[in-house]
């Protein structure tokens, strides 16, 4: 256990048995005092880093949700006549299958 844990602890217990004898008042050390509140200071920076960072953090996400929920545009291919245009609609058929596999859409999947 750490020393904030057994202060802490150690407060729970006396401010229990000061209530069971009836007293509204604890007398606490200052030097406990000042290891809460620098616990608390440290707590309060930690969570504030933790915030901004959550929030970094779900700005990205926002920016890629968006990216996603755009097609992917490739072009269209009218058939193939010559052997060139077989491979040009061959690539495209490829890029569209990867582009597919990696997670995003393409024109015309909707």
């Amino acid at each position: 256990m750490t020393d904030i844990a057994r202060l802490i602890n150690s407060i729970k217990r006396r401010t229990s048995s000061a209530r069971e004898l009836g007293y509204d008042v604890l007398f606490v050390a200052l030097d406990d005092l000042d290891v809460l509140a620098d616990s608390l200071e440290t707590a309060l920076r930690a969570n504030t880093a933790q915030a901004d960072h959550i929030e970094q953090l779900q700005d990205i996400k926002h920016q890629l949700e968006s990216k996603l929920a755009k097609p992917v545009q490739l072009p269209k291919t009218n058939g193939y006549w010559t052997e060139p245009e077989k491979a040009y609609e061959e690539a495209i058929t490829f890029a569209k299958r990867q582009v597919r596999l990696a997670g995003f859409r393409c024109e015309g999947d909707e």
